[in-house]
Parts: structure tokens; sequence; C-alpha cells
């Protein structure tokens, strides 16, 4: 027993050793490249390069291929935030990332993802107008294409000053190849007709002059840096190898732009300060240009400005669009200050029926309090005539928060021309002087009309009184009140389910689309605007014949979850704009809906 412990303990002493000593370059090489191009795990391959070239018996083409695909690899890591490479002075900056990632997941909520040339016996249709073109049955995206989609890994642009002179910005550009070589190929062929200039850091560098204009090019293991001052484009290289310098993405005002970044495929971004400056410089220097910015400074407040963003990308499931105003404290930005709403408290959505196809919600005026809206009352009572001031009153003072829906017509009851229900709810803090003023508006046609009418009929729905007022001969407007609410609507249908959606009997908040939209609706939101397509596609088909009926008819039955949701928040330093995009449909399954509406036949 005490021989075997000895042998154990003697083996597992040299193990390391011996591994060390019989390590193979070439098995070295091709674990790197693994986890470089399959793993994706840049760490290890750059570790295990590093072995191959530090291997003196490794062979001298061996370790010229390790060394070139190591320096790669730690361009590759270093540049996954070409934000990190671009210089402190940026005012703007624009991004592509990954694009590889989102056109992928594009291509998957529309498209299958394949070889197209296996398919090409399938099923296809023709358009009877257009009998050349072709329309398979099932499209596929070719996955050559997304492979190459993949391989590149972003693009940016930084601006850092503008010539007050001829109007020409200076700036720096990244390309950042990857594995997309075609680029960089052609930028290599075309280098032989341009005289080459003084390399930086050992990277081959062109130089192009031109009528006063300047551009340098350089070309490293990964990437194309181009700029207009060699400065910059030195600078970029200079990130390349030391990561403690400062850049864009050091500084504090990017830091706090970018929380919509990360799964942004483009991404812009100005520093209103660095703007501000150039623009200074050049408001000394061009004629006129002093006047401008001190307009726009009265206007906009832009020494109170920090930043611009704009970020479009994508998730597994929808499209995003966001856009951020963000400004200092104690800002006294008139443009914005003059258009900004308070937050919604969300009850308008609850008297939004839940078949709604589209509404519009927003804030108009804050909460009164119970001081305030005892004021209001007061006043009310006080004030027996309606004035003209009354309107304003009511828009700036009374309404609390707005909505304006459209109910998507009941199966089976639609029929060419009706007139859609249309409804409009206000939550308001004097219930009592909204009624007798909007009995008082509505009232008005019968009042001026030559014909004699009668006054308004009364009706009751969800046991509140509806008060019927005629418009014209042939259409009505019904008005209600409810608890704090007024109900306006083009029908009693929109009036009755605003009604019981108030009752909890179903709002917009309890549908399944609907509700899902609405998730993102928080304490700063003043406005929200959601849609279902296919809901809206069945409003449409109320007015449409032929061809754009057929056609309408297909959008209802394939878009039926499409939802497209916009939303504004705001506070005292921040306005942000978020737009949505969801659950879009599938290529193949409109072109199987129109196949059976009769808009394409089968290719024989």
């Amino acid at each position: 027993m005490r021989g075997i412990r000895l042998f154990a303990l003697i083996a597992a002493a040299c193990a390391v050793p011996i591994s060390a000593g019989a390590a193979d370059p070439e098995e070295l090489f091709r674990d790197g490249y693994f986890q470089e191009t399959h793993e994706g795990d840049l760490r290890s391959a750059i570790e295990l390069y590093d072995q191959v070239v530090e291997l003196r018996e490794a062979p001298p083409a061996l370790r010229a291929e390790a060394k070139a695909r190591l320096a790669g690899c730690q361009e590759d890591l270093r540049a996954e935030d070409l934000a990190s490479l671009m210089p402190v002075q940026t005012a703007a900056y624009v991004e592509l990332r990954k694009p590889g990632e989102h056109l992928e997941r594009l291509a998957k909520m529309l498209l299958a993802v394949g070889d197209p040339l296996r398919e090409i016996g399938q099923t296809r249709y023709s358009v009877p107008s257009e009998p050349a073109l072709v329309i398979p049955k099932n499209i596929l995206l070719s996955s050559t294409l997304m492979n190459q989609a993949m391989a590149s890994r972003g693009f940016a642009l930084a601006i850092t000053d503008v010539s007050a002179q001829s109007g020409v910005p200076s700036g720096v550009m990244v390309f950042h190849s990857g594995n997309a070589l075609a680029i960089r190929g052609a930028i290599e062929t075309i280098a032989q007709f341009v005289n080459p200039g003084e390399p930086i850091s050992g990277h081959p560098v062109l130089e192009i002059h031109e009528n006063g204009f300047e551009l340098v090019v350089a070309l490293t293991s990964r990437m194309v840096v181009a700029g207009t001052d060699r400065g910059l484009v030195s600078g970029v290289i200079g990130q390349l190898t030391d990561d403690k310098m400062p850049s864009l993405a050091t500084t504090e005002l990017f830091r706090l732009a970018t929380a919509n970044r990360e799964e942004a495929m483009v991404y812009a971004f100005v520093n209103v300060p660095n703007a501000l400056r150039i623009a200074q410089h050049h408001a000394q220097q061009v004629k006129g240009a002093a006047a401008e910015l001190a307009a726009a400074q009265g206007l906009f407040d832009l020494m109170h400005m920090n930043s611009l963003s704009l970020a479009l990308g994508s998730s597994s499931t929808e499209l995003q669009l966001e856009a951020v105003l963000s400004l200092q404290e104690g800002q006294v930005n008139m443009a914005y200050n003059l258009v900004r709403t308070p937050p919604m408290s969300g009850r308008v959505l609850s008297l939004v029926p839940a078949n709604a196809a589209a509404f519009v919600a927003v804030g108009i005026n804050p909460e009164a309090s119970e001081n305030g809206r005892q004021d209001v009352i007061t006043k009310a009572q006080a004030m027996q005539a309606i004035t003209g001031m009354d309107i304003g009153r009511e828009i700036f003072a009374n309404i609390r928060e707005a909505a304006a829906f459209i109910l998507v017509p009941e199966e089976g009851k639609v029929e060419r021309g009706m007139m859609p229900d249309l409804g409009f709810v206000l939550a308001v803090n004097d219930a009592d002087r909204s009624e007798a003023l909007w009995q008082y508006l509505l009232s008005i046609p019968s009042r001026v009309s030559s014909a004699a009418q009668a006054g308004p009929e009364t009706t009751t729905a969800g046991g509140v009184q509806v008060t019927v007022y005629r418009i014209e001969d042939s259409s009505m407007v019904y008005l209600a009140r409810a608890d704090e609410t007024i109900i306006v609507g083009s029908s009693l249908k929109a009036v009755t389910d605003s009604i019981l959606a108030l009752r909890g009997l179903g709002s917009v908040l309890d549908d399944a689309e609907m509700g899902n939209a609405l998730a993102r609706v928080n304490g700063e939101t003043s406005l929200a605007i959601a849609a279902n397509v296919g809901r809206l596609a069945r409003v449409a088909s109320l007015d449409a014949t032929g061809d754009e009926a057929a056609m309408l008819k297909t959008v209802c039955s394939v878009a039926d979850q499409t939802m497209l949701t916009v939303l504004v928040d705001e506070t005292d330093t921040r306005l942000r704009l978020k737009a949505c995009l969801a659950n879009l449909p599938k290529v193949d399954a409109i072109v199987g809906k129109l196949a059976e509406a009769g808009m394409l036949t089968i290719v024989d």
C-alpha cells in the first residue's frame, strides 16, 4: 500500500511538467482557432495563441499565424465597445452594433433561414398582374447571406469639430470587419493606387490629400480606421493597446445616456456641451450666427442640455425605437416646458374597452387636492352660465387626463359604409362643470340648424343615463357621465362598452395584446398610443371593396397580434419617446392568406 501511495504522489507531481513538455504547437493552435471561431471565447483563444508564439519549437510559419490571430483577438476584445476607442472631445457619435445579430432576429421574426436552392421545386405562386414574378410558398433567407451579415462586427463614427469656413466636419471612423473581409480586401486592392503614409504603431497607412481635404486611413489586424486628422487615427489605434486611456465611453454624459444602448443595432449620441462649444466658436466667425445661437439659447436653454440619444434595435419578438433628451436641473427650456404634460394616473385606461382597435391617452392636468377640488366645485356652483372662457378652463384646469379610442367591429355585424364606433373619455376634477359644458357644446348644432329639431333624447347604458344629440339627420353623438368621468361616443355601443370597462368588465388593461403593450407605462408616462394592426385593418375594411377588401382581410388574419405602441415619459430633466412594433406576421402566413383570397395563383 505504501508503494502505491508513493507512486501516486510522484505521478501527480510530475503530471503538469510532463503535460507542458509534451505540448503540441499545432494542437494548441487548433484549440485556439476553435475557441476563437466556433466558441467565440476570445480570452481562451488569446491564451492558447500566446502559448504557440512562446514555443520556440513551433514552426516559424505557425508562430507567425498565431501571432497574427493573437493580435486580431486582442483587437476584437478591445473593440467590443467601439465607443471606448473614440476621442473624449466627440460632439456627435453614431454606431452600428452587431448588425448580424439584429438582422438574424428580424429574419427569424419574418422568415425562415436555410438553403433556398434545395427548395426550388416547392409550390410556387404568381401574381396575376405580374406573371413573371414567382413567389415560393415557403420563403427562405439564405444561410450563406446570414453568415456574411453575422461576420461584420460593427461601424462607428465620431464628429469632433466642424469647419467654420467650409462646414466640413472633422472626425474619425472605425469599421470592425471581423470575418467579413470583402470590404477590407477592396481597400487593400485600392491601396496600390494611393500614396502610402508613415505607419502608425506598425500599421500601414494611406493618406489622401485633395483640395485641402485630408483623409488618413490605417489598417489594423481586424479594423479599418479613417480620420480627417492623423492625430485622431493615432488616438484610436492607441486605445487598442491601452484600455486605461480616457475615451468617449468613459465620459459621464455618455455613460448616463447609454441605458438603452445594449439592445440597439443603431445608436446615436450628441454631447450637447461639446456641440455647443463648436457652435459658439462658429458664432464668433460667421456673420449672423451669434444672433441665431442666442435665439436658440432663449428657446431651448442649450446651456442646460446634457445630451440627445437615439437607439434602434430589436429583441426576439419586437422592433424598438427610443429617443431621449437629457436636461440639467434648473433648466428653463421653453420649447420643452411649453408642450410638457403631467404623467397619467392611468384612470382613463380603465375606461377604454378591451375590444379597442387603437387608442390615444394623455395626461393634461395634475389631479386636484381635496382643497383644490372643493374650490373648483364652489366656483362651478357660483357660475351658472357657460362662457367661452370655460373651454379654456376645461382644458387647462379641469381635465386630468383624456383618451380617444376606436372599437373593432363585431363579427357578423360589419356592413360597408358603417360608421366606426368612436369614443372619447375624460377624467376630470369637477364632473358637474364638465357635464354642463359638454351638454352645451353638443347642443349647438341643433340650436343653429335651420330645420326645427326636437331637444336631445335620453336612454340608459350600463345603468347610466345617456343623452343623445342629433348632429345631422343620420349622425348622433352620445354623452354620459359615470363617477368623475365624462364619456362621449359616436355610438351607443362605444359609450356602453366604456361604462362596462369602468365597472371592471373588460378594459384594455385586461386585453391580452393591449395589456402587454401597456406594461411599459410607468409613473412618468404622459402619453400612450397603442394600436392592434389586425383590428385596425378590420375597421378599415368597413369602407373597402374588391382587392382592397381582400388585402385588408388578409391583414386582419395574419396581424391579429401585431401591436404598435408609442409612449412618452416626461420629468423635469428627461424627455423619452419609446416606440415598439411587436409580433410581426410571418411572410409565409401572408403568402398563404393571399393565395386563399385568390390574389395569387399556383404555378404549374
